[in-house]
């Protein structure tokens, strides 16, 4: 029947069973990132703890793969992307710093309470099933990284079930403080500035009296 051709396109993957990362911040829950590859590096401030979930991820080219979803989207035939499968189950994550020995965690369940007083927001704590929390369910289930300002950079590598070292989960945290070289050169460079308005006002004073 005239107006019934269809075309089938089929494809796989390029890539599988890679590691990515759901990085929750302790003050920004509602907002979290991903880390799709080990060069994708973690920048923070050091002000609040890190939640990590780790995940299974496929690289599908973006059209074909957006395609698929709605046959109306849009996409970059050119364009390769990761695609988030599946929560890694019964993971680990060690955590190296520097001067330390390797430190292994586990996936605990956490629940995020509202803060009270005049400070809107929220902050996540450890899931109490027979105190406060007593009759609810844990608001996330995820790996808790503390976070010092003293140690400029963390690692850290994902584990199965069966302790093996899963590929591409390498990560880095860098944290970044105020530097006081950068205070000190702000001090340097500002400083001729004063000294030239102190002595234009000096010599306007002269020419006045």
């Amino acid at each position: 029947m005239e107006g019934s051709e269809r075309r089938i396109v089929a494809f796989e993957k390029r890539r599988a069973e890679a590691i990515g990362l759901e990085v929750i911040p302790g003050d920004k829950w509602t907002r979290p990132v991903e880390s799709k590859t080990p060069a994708s590096v973690l920048y923070i401030n050091g002000s609040t703890d890190l939640y990590l979930r780790p995940f299974y991820q496929q690289e599908y080219n973006d059209l074909f793969y957006e395609k698929m979803r709605k046959n109306d989207a849009k996409g970059n035939p050119t364009l390769m992307k990761w695609v988030r499968i599946q929560q890694v189950p019964k993971a680990r994550v060690e955590i190296t710093r520097p001067s330390s020995e390797a430190q292994m965690m586990l996936e605990e369940p956490f629940y995020v309470e509202q803060v009270k007083g005049s400070a809107l927001g929220y902050q996540i704590v450890p899931f109490d099933p027979e105190g406060k929390h007593k009759d609810r369910e844990p608001s996330l289930q995820a790996f808790h990284i503390p976070i010092t300002k003293d140690q400029r950079v963390v690692r850290i590598r994902v584990q199965d079930k069966d302790g093996e070292y899963l590929p591409s989960s390498e990560r880095q945290i860098r944290i970044i403080t105020l530097s006081r070289v950068g205070f000190i050169s702000l001090i340097l460079g500002v400083l001729p500035m004063v000294v030239m308005i102190i002595v234009m006002a000096r010599r306007s004073r002269k020419y006045t009296s």
